[in-house]
């Protein structure tokens, strides 16, 4: 987990550098982040206008589910802080940094809620809200199948095979290997948690029993885009599909494209609503 993040030596060095910043890009000084799109960055905006040896920073927090920034500020203090908690992290302690100082403060746990690591950012004295993200070698349960599909008059079409227990919404985003690629480009939550069994909901245009979060944008081609479930208390997740918008012209109404698991692995496939209905949650 501790890819992406400085050492002390580079730490004191960038404050060097931050003085002499002025319009240039945003420096990377922080990078926790896993492979399912979560991640909590710290970046470097710049030399504060209102004090000498203060630097203008943003704290950046990305998951497919929510995302969201919030305004830092850094000094020389602070950085030397950091790099300790690195040490401390090195030796397998969980650490906190800014806990004794206004503004949000950052919390790295080794073993979280869900027994992996996750990063909790904290802003107890401005928005009052606190977001605890996952960070590597953690998942939630799947219980659930997503897929795609196509109405008759062209709409596409989300689909949801719930096998145990619920789901809450879905999330459309940019599936990349590249984290900070991972963009959220639509997110629904049903009126309703939707209990085992079949669900249906147009992704670009309103549906019944569904209210749209974040409004599909335009979806694009050479894009890979991957649409997964939720649950509101990250309980349990449905197993995503990944499709392109060539994967979408193929089809035909009826047909589902999803991610299906057998013992041979996974391997995604094409069948009809009656077949995804009977088989996805098969061997999971």
């Amino acid at each position: 987990m501790k890819d992406g993040l400085r050492s002390g030596e580079n730490l004191l060095a960038l404050a060097d550098e931050g003085a002499a910043m002025s319009d240039s890009a945003p420096r990377l000084l922080i990078s926790l982040a896993d492979d399912e799109g979560n991640s909590v960055s710290v970046y470097v905006l710049g030399r504060s206008p209102r004090w000498t040896a203060g630097l203008d920073a943003e704290i950046v927090v990305k998951t497919p589910f929510v995302s969201g920034r919030i305004d830092l500020a850094l000094y020389v203090a602070r950085l030397q802080d950091w790099a300790d908690a690195l040490d401390r992290l090195d030796a397998g302690e969980d650490v906190a940094w800014m806990t004794m100082s206004s503004g949000p403060s950052i919390f790295i746990q080794l073993t979280g809620e869900r027994d992996c690591p996750e990063v909790i950012v904290e802003d107890e004295s401005g928005s009052m809200v606190t977001v605890r993200v996952p960070t590597s070698g953690c998942s939630v349960p799947t219980d659930a199948v997503a897929g795609i599909s196509v109405t008759a008059d062209g709409h596409l079409l989300g689909v949801m095979m719930v096998c145990g227990h619920h789901i809450d919404g879905a999330t459309l985003y940019v599936d990349s290997d590249d984290v900070s690629k991972q963009v959220k480009v639509g997110s629904w939550t049903a009126d309703r948690p939707l209990k085992p069994g079949l669900a249906t909901w147009t992704l670009d245009s309103p549906a019944a029993g569904w209210t749209a979060t974040r409004s599909l944008a335009s979806l694009t081609a050479r894009t890979t885009y991957a649409l997964y479930g939720w649950t509101k208390d990250n309980s349990w997740s449905a197993n995503h599909i990944s499709f392109t918008m060539a994967d979408r012209d193929r089809l035909t109404p009826g047909e589902v494209r999803y991610a299906s698991i057998s013992d041979n692995g996974e391997s995604v496939i094409t069948v009809s609503i009656a077949d995804f209905k009977a088989k996805a949650c098969q061997n999971r």
